[in-house]
């Protein structure tokens, strides 16, 4: 009996296993205007984008993910995979098999990790995302989703920032009409994500009545402090009518470099946390742009700092960005 209870007493001295984060959530789901978790309670998913897969592979190794869920406190990772920027000779359309591998390591370290992972079709300088130069879409995200069926922490984004004159709903629908039955088809609980016309300004256009398939669905918005503080009336009312995922955000120029705007930022920032309206209260899952050391304004990480593995040395975006991303 003295033994026994010696043993008890040793066995509550070990600290409980700590849940990740996935663990707690499960499958996500969309409810309405809100992302929820397997049980059906709102859940708001924060982290980063990468740069391109390509662009910066240094930054994207299982220490910074780990670091991106440990030291900054996200729960989720977007790996942008760029698909026809001709700049860089590893985009998705020449070097298929570099980028897949990367997403793969992503895939598989996020779960490790026990953080969200998004899977996102970066169109980008051709704005269209029924352009020749996307044909590969439908490939691609059959492969993926069949790949990664049982992953319930992937999110697919189908196509980033479509932009362009006459590239409005209408021409993102059809799109989104022929890629989301592919990927519901191999995953049907996936949580997917759609760009918004005017490089995902503008929710005021989103028309859902016209998707064949609205399930877990979730239209995405991007902004940039800096640039776009006009946009703050489209962006309140709009999250109370869809539901919203920003997948790029930023307290810069929408170029992604010059002066950065903090107070802008913060009321964003602020709203995402949680906005109420007619006593409609949404929270709305983010991932800033972006977990990079390049020598700009929006990268969160000092230059030299992924080749060096030094991943808390922030800039004054990675101070800003950290601060929100603990808060509860």
């Amino acid at each position: 009996m003295q033994r026994f209870i010696i043993f008890l007493l040793l066995c509550s001295a070990i600290p409980a296993f700590s849940q990740s984060f996935f663990q707690k959530n499960g499958a996500l789901q969309v409810k309405g205007i809100q992302l929820c978790n397997e049980s059906g309670k709102p859940v708001q998913l924060k982290g980063f984008s990468t740069s391109g897969l390509m662009h910066y592979p240094q930054c994207i190794t299982y220490d910074a993910l780990k670091s991106i869920r440990d030291f900054w406190g996200g729960t989720v990772v977007r790996a942008a995979m760029y698909v026809a920027d001709y700049g860089n000779k590893r985009d998705y359309n020449l070097d298929p098999q570099f980028n897949k591998t990367i997403i793969d390591s992503v895939v598989c370290w996020s779960e490790r990790l026990g953080i969200y992972c998004i899977i996102d079709w970066h169109i980008l300088r051709i704005g269209d995302p029924n352009d020749r130069e996307y044909a590969g879409a439908a490939t691609f995200f059959d492969e993926m989703s069949k790949k990664y069926a049982s992953k319930k922490h992937v999110l697919y984004e189908i196509c980033n920032e479509p932009s362009g004159s006459g590239i409005g709903w209408d021409t993102i629908a059809f799109y989104a009409n022929r890629i989301i039955p592919i990927i519901h088809k191999n995953a049907p609980g996936a949580v997917i994500l759609i760009g918004t016309p005017n490089w995902c300004q503008n929710l005021n256009q989103v028309d859902p009545s016209k998707l064949i398939d609205r399930k877990n669905v979730m239209y995405t918005f991007h902004f940039y402090a800096a640039t776009h503080n006009y946009l703050f009336p489209i962006f309140f009312e709009h999250i109370h009518r869809i539901p919203v995922f920003i997948t790029e955000w930023g307290p810069c120029e929408s170029s992604g470099n010059g002066v950065v705007n903090f107070p802008t930022a913060e009321k964003f920032a602020d709203a995402m946390r949680m906005h109420i309206l007619n006593g409609d209260t949404v929270r709305i899952s983010w991932c800033n742009y972006s977990y990079v050391d390049k020598n700009e304004t929006s990268a969160s990480l000092q230059p030299e700092s992924c080749t060096n593995c030094q991943w808390d040395n922030m800039t004054p975006t990675g101070f800003f960005v950290r601060e929100y991303m603990k808060k509860k």
